[in-house]
């Protein structure tokens, strides 16, 4: 019987930092209780199967030239292959890794993970041994562009908003398309899509159940885990408009880091709102564009296209 091993292939800011802290604080608990591994990336800061899904995303591995592509793909099973074997092999494993999806990079990408087919086809190759399971975690699309950007600015990158925007081909952003890309490869029955916008439905101990039983086929709702539920707070609306006056002051990127560090301690979202950077112009060309493919992804997640417009 293949060794079952689990892959969460989540959206930037789509609760990743949720889910891998409380991972990481149940990491005994699950592993007794249900016999799975959880695998971070920073257990193997240094593995290329980590590596591996960023130079994808950013054209370091050349994906339109099958034998550089292989070749790439080839070493990043060995890195895959030498995690596992350290790893107790009565257990399942679960990686969770934004990274999957390349970087956080929405204004140099312009579309939503252009590179998304090249990803789940190095996953499938990867793991071609193994039982697999994939956990898909989208985000709105228009609070998803959103998000995206404030993270430009948490990194000290000073990017004006509509030239952000106005760049995107917004027709592109089809969480559809991702989700048929995984199903096709891996069957619609490993595949589980879940939205963002659940954790704070349900709270972020039923968001993880739910992953967990999925993953697992056990009821987990008796285990009594420790749950973190906030996680990589956004930036204020004040803290926005600081960080968009002061960073043409500051040279030095590290200069700019120290002033959002001190943005969020003084101009936290809890005292002035969180920051709202897309026009109803704007927000209504999005959800347009998107609203065929929502509809569309019912069929993965009934539901969601009432919420998503």
């Amino acid at each position: 019987m293949p060794r079952k091993v689990f892959f969460h292939v989540g959206a930037h800011k789509a609760a990743s930092t949720t889910i891998q802290n409380n991972l990481k604080l149940n990491r005994r608990l699950l592993s007794d209780s249900i016999d799975l591994a959880a695998v971070l990336v920073s257990d193997y800061p240094d593995s290329y199967f980590f590596r591996f899904f960023l130079d994808l995303s950013d054209g370091t591995v050349d994906c339109n030239d099958e034998a550089s592509f292989d070749q790439a793909v080839s070493k990043a099973r060995a890195s895959f292959e030498e995690i596992l074997a350290g790893l107790d092999p009565s257990k399942s494993v679960f990686f969770s890794y934004e990274g999957f999806l390349g970087y956080c990079r929405l204004h140099e990408y312009k579309a939503l993970y252009p590179h998304s087919r090249f990803v789940f086809t190095a996953l499938r190759k990867i793991a071609s041994d193994y039982d697999v399971k994939i956990v898909l975690i989208i985000r709105r699309q228009d609070s998803y562009i959103e998000s995206c950007y404030l993270q430009q600015l948490k990194v000290g990158r000073c990017l004006d908003f509509n030239s952000y925007f106005f760049s995107l081909a917004l027709d592109s952003f089809s969480w559809f398309r991702v989700a048929e890309e995984a199903a096709r490869l891996f069957g619609a029955d490993n595949l589980q899509v879940l939205h963002f916008e659940g954790i704070r439905e349900v709270g972020a101990l039923r968001f993880l159940s739910d992953i967990l039983r999925f993953l697992s086929g056990h009821d987990v709702s008796g285990l009594e885990m420790n749950v973190v539920a906030k996680s990589n707070e956004s930036l204020s609306q004040k803290g926005v408009e600081l960080c968009l006056a002061a960073y043409p002051l500051l040279e030095k990127i590290e200069d700019r880091r120290a002033f959002r560090e001190f943005v969020a301690k003084h101009y936290s979202v809890e005292r002035f709102g969180r920051a709202r950077l897309l026009s109803q112009r704007q927000t209504d060309m999005v959800m347009s564009a998107c609203r065929h493919s929502n509809q569309r992804l019912e069929q993965y997640l009934p539901g969601v296209s009432c919420m998503y417009g």
